[in-house]
């Protein structure tokens, strides 16, 4: 039996600092304690006030045998200090890093001298797997399927992955390693009206669209939880943790509009008064009035629709396709039947034009959205939109120190930063200065007059306050 702390980082943000709990971090500790076979501890930075203090105290009186460490690469700064001040405290175990960061850029992960291993992609099965050689010290880790270490000679050697088949044989999330109250604290994705224990749901993984910008940490095959799965861990959340509200947090949850009725017609059934949201997005263009009323009969209160852009010519060319006049239809229906409805847009694509950005903020303005935030463009590692940049040229260093998913230092299309930084302070100007949506935002079913303070304080920042 080995003692293993596993820990999440955190950047120094606070207009990102939406809380949800680890869930990757949650999976892979229900795992290892099968059978009792390992102590577990999990430290998320996003929640501890000071936090590599506290990181530190537990690595002192726990003394783990292994450090599994997961990062964004936004917080890939944090993550090499971190590994760097651990290495300083006098910790020789290996360190094994993961998560989105790990998964896109292993290269990078191994190139840090304090770092042991990384795991790519799923970690349920890579990480267990290389528990046991280590611990065990038998077997061979190039058999292990995604992971990244250094050979005798030094050389980083990388595995291939192999995504997991049925998610019905992941157990549930070790739901009692974390304090849930304490994101009921900080903001979570959703914007409730009553602070309540909330938990976010993973029911599918994958995605078979082609987006430029998204990320391919779980492979283009969507894979899915049976509804019986899916119900069964709601239940337990509702009836054990007094769990009400509930984020799924899916790449395509209504990817098979089958499963997604069959998910609603089960919790109706089972007449549980819970609220459902979906920050991460439903693919809009594929619902209908049947599925929206599913949904609302369901519990939700709160969906993300994710055009990107209103040009038809950039859906066609950052590989979405989303059908705009659906859409639109879509949005309408969905604020009409009480479901909250955010936007996310994205403008700086490397064909963009003016014409192609005045679209899309026609989009916006002219839609139903309750609220709607502005991005420019995060070539993130791993999307085909920053491997063709780099192809070309454009991206020769990954440096994204002092970044945070809202901001990139750099323009890659036809208009310079300056340009798109004004653009984006006129979205946010044109879109919410509106007499109906600040009308429809206060009286919608899920923002709480308490974080009017947040959104003007957003809106601030991002509207006044972007600098390049």
């Amino acid at each position: 039996m080995a003692r293993i702390l596993l820990i999440r980082t955190s950047l120094e943000d606070k207009f990102n600092c939406n809380l949800t709990p680890p869930l990757g971090l949650m999976y892979i500790a229900a795992v290892l304690l099968q059978n009792k076979k390992h102590a577990v501890r999990i430290i998320d930075a996003k929640v501890c006030k000071v936090k590599d203090k506290v990181i530190l105290e537990n690595i002192k009186g726990f003394n783990p045998e292994f450090i599994g460490i997961s990062s964004l690469t936004t917080e890939m700064e944090v993550l090499h200090n971190l590994t760097a001040e651990i290495r300083q405290h006098g910790y020789c175990n290996p360190i094994i890093v993961g998560g989105a960061h790990a998964s896109a850029c292993p290269e990078d992960i191994m190139n840090d001298p304090n770092i042991d291993f990384a795991v790519i992609g799923e970690g349920e099965k890579a990480f267990p797997d290389l528990i046991n050689i280590l611990e065990n010290k038998t077997g061979k880790l190039e058999e292990i399927g995604g992971i990244a270490f250094k050979n005798k000679c030094g050389q980083i050697k990388i595995t291939p992955g192999q995504n997991i088949q049925d998610l019905d044989q992941i157990p549930f999330p070790r739901w009692d390693l974390v304090e849930l109250d304490k994101y009921t604290k900080g903001r979570s994705f959703i914007r409730l009206k009553h602070s309540k224990l909330h938990m976010a749901l993973i029911t599918s993984r994958g995605c078979s669209f082609e987006c430029s910008f998204c990320h391919n940490i779980f492979g283009k095959k969507f894979r899915w939880r049976s509804p019986e799965n899916v119900l069964s861990e709601i239940k337990i959340l509702y009836h054990q943790h007094s769990i009400r509200y509930f984020e799924i947090l899916d790449d395509c949850f209504n990817y098979n509009i089958g499963r997604m009725n069959e998910i609603c017609d089960l919790i109706i059934r089972e007449k549980m008064d819970i609220t459902l949201t979906f920050p991460n997005g439903l693919r809009g263009d594929m619902l209908n009035d049947e599925s929206i009323n599913k949904l609302y009969q369901a519990g939700t209160r709160m969906i993300s629709f994710a055009p990107e852009s209103g040009s038809p010519d950039i859906q066609k060319s950052m590989g979405k396709n989303v059908n705009l006049l659906k859409l639109q239809q879509v949005i309408s229906k969905a604020v009409k039947t009480g479901i909250h409805a955010h936007g996310f847009f994205i403008i700086g694509f490397t064909e963009e034009k003016q014409d192609d950005i005045n679209k899309t903020l026609s989009f916006a303005v002219n839609s139903d959205l309750h609220t709607a935030a502005f991005y420019i463009l995060n070539p993130f590692p791993g999307t085909r939109v920053y491997e063709r940049l780099k192809k070309e040229g454009k991206i020769n260093v990954l440096n994204f120190s002092r970044k945070n998913y809202c901001n990139f230092h750099k323009a890659f299309g036809e208009l310079d930063l300056n340009s798109l930084v004004s653009f984006q302070r006129k979205c946010y100007f044109k879109f919410y200065i509106s007499e109906k949506r600040f009308f429809n935002i206060f009286n919608g079913p899920i923002i709480k007059a308490s974080d009017f303070l947040y959104y003007f304080l957003f809106f601030i920042k991002r509207a006044v306050f972007r600098t390049v």
